[in-house]
């Protein structure tokens, strides 16, 4: 898992050097830096977790857990932003979570091993990272904190980079050109996901 995210910190800092270089970056303070870059490490911490759990159980059981993450959301956004949702916005919430349970559950026992527990501390970092990112759009455009989040993951890699230097040297020999347009278009479906 830590190859591909040296790729998406890779691909992430050229990003972010092209919005600086085409668009500029809006004005952040110091204290909103920090946040981009906490939730940056936040958001590694996400994705690490996540890519650990689908190493471990079935994608078709993973995606659906994301559904939790509304929840999540659903605190972190009353305390710390002062949302309150309608009471059809709360049964939807429930719903999804009830329904991402429903779907990953094997048979009628609700046992969850390993991967469930991943993926739901996944989808707890990822709560963080959103409303972080919902917090810093109060003050920046997107191209701007998503550029500052991108840079952050990038600052954070740097130890893997030299630590997993022969990994990635090893997966760029294997994998060639086939696995860098793979990459790169995960990351570019992961920008559109999170303009959208």
């Amino acid at each position: 898992p830590i190859v591909s995210l040296i790729f998406m910190g890779l691909i992430g800092i050229v990003l972010s050097i092209v919005i600086y270089f085409v668009r500029g970056f809006s004005e952040l303070s110091n204290f909103n830096m920090i946040i981009a870059l906490a939730s940056s490490a936040v958001y590694l911490l996400a994705t690490l977790l996540y890519f650990k759990a689908v190493n471990i159980e079935e994608i078709s059981r993973i995606v659906p857990l994301y559904y939790v993450s509304p929840f999540f959301v659903l605190v972190f956004a009353t305390f710390f932003l002062g949302e309150i949702f309608t009471m059809s916005k709360y049964i939807g919430i429930f719903l999804l979570v009830a329904g991402a349970i429903l779907i990953s559950a094997r048979g009628l026992s609700l046992s969850f091993g390993k991967a469930f527990w991943l993926v739901m501390a996944s989808a707890f970092a990822i709560s963080v990272n959103s409303i972080a990112m919902k917090y810093l759009l109060g003050f920046a455009d997107f191209w701007t904190v998503y550029a500052y989040m991108r840079i952050g993951v990038f600052v954070w890699l740097i130890p893997f980079y030299f630590l997993n230097f022969r990994d990635v040297k090893d997966a760029v020999m294997k994998k060639g050109a086939k696995g860098a347009i793979w990459a790169s278009t995960s990351e570019l479906s992961n920008l559109i996901a999170i303009f959208l």
